[in-house]
């Protein structure tokens, strides 16, 4: 999904870094910053790996401090992962530009969302390139006019934006989360943390999804936890379950759970039609 974070005036970067690294390791498909300048908007954008995004911040945290600051954070869903699908994008037909990783322009804007029948998912470009491209782009400057504003809500909604000049940021979309002065376009800005002990249920084949008791889920500890197992009393293989002597391969649909070994061993026993009857009644 992407995240679009908007700095207020006043504040440094480096100030909310760590919630940035966060925004990062949650959207790590590129990343893009864009303030005012030079009567305009500057724009870099292109950054594919933390520490490069990082050096950057740190480099213009002073200049920046008495600016309001957009930054996007990428999840590819239209597009390949590269340089020049990541935000912000001038607001310009040409492709030349769109891609360029370092530009100023009258306007920029950034995108948080899907926006259906701009691209295919086989496209190089993504959807929101395409929309600033085809849409956006004939508006030129007056894209932060209310009546285009307006226009953008009802074509793309559910959608946010933020589009930048010199001397203006303007949020589009659902309400933006606000903390501490610093606005979102959702929470993936936060550390997720389950409740002790919450077991997440596991998809096929990834069976450390479980959370770690008393750690998020973004914790070294939580990637290198291993659940309680024991070995299916039928084919040996590590099970899960808690309450259960066989897996869920060999038990799919639970009728032997809560059962003793000697349950489980009189009814690993029975014939065929005897089993399909325990089958279906525990449907």
């Amino acid at each position: 999904m992407c995240i679009i974070v908007l700095k207020p005036k006043g504040v440094t970067l480096s100030s909310r870094m760590d919630m940035l690294k966060t925004c990062w390791s949650r959207n790590s498909d590129g990343a893009g910053v864009m303030f005012p300048s030079s009567g305009g908007v500057h724009i870099e954008k292109g950054f594919m790996e933390w520490e490069e995004l990082e050096l950057f911040l740190q480099q213009h945290d002073e200049s920046t401090k008495d600016l309001c600051v957009a930054l996007h954070f990428r999840i590819a869903t239209h597009g390949t992962v590269s340089q020049s699908n990541c935000h912000p994008f001038p607001v310009t037909r040409k492709d030349s530009r769109l891609s360029k990783i370092s530009c100023n322009a009258e306007v920029g804007v950034m995108h948080n969302g899907m926006i259906d029948g701009m691209t295919s998912r086989t496209d190089k470009v993504s959807d929101s390139y395409v929309f600033v491209r085809d849409y956006l782009a004939p508006f030129r400057k007056d894209v932060m006019s209310e009546a285009v504003t307006k226009l953008v809500m009802g074509l793309c909604g559910g959608n946010k934006f933020v589009f930048m000049s010199n001397n203006v940021a303007r949020m589009i979309g659902d309400a933006f989360t606000e903390d501490d002065g610093w606005f979102f376009s959702n929470t993936s800005f936060k550390m997720p943390v389950m409740p002790k002990g919450r077991v997440v249920i596991p998809s096929a084949g990834a069976i450390k999804q479980y959370v770690y008791p008393g750690h998020n889920y973004d914790s070294e500890e939580y990637w290198n936890y291993m659940p309680p197992s024991h070995e299916c009393l039928f084919c040996g293989s590590p099970s899960f379950r808690s309450q259960s002597l066989l897996c869920y391969k060999c038990d799919p649909t639970g009728a032997l759970v809560g059962k003793t070994e000697d349950e489980v061993e009189d009814i690993l026993n029975m014939s065929e039609s005897e089993l399909m009857e325990l089958e279906y009644a525990a449907l």
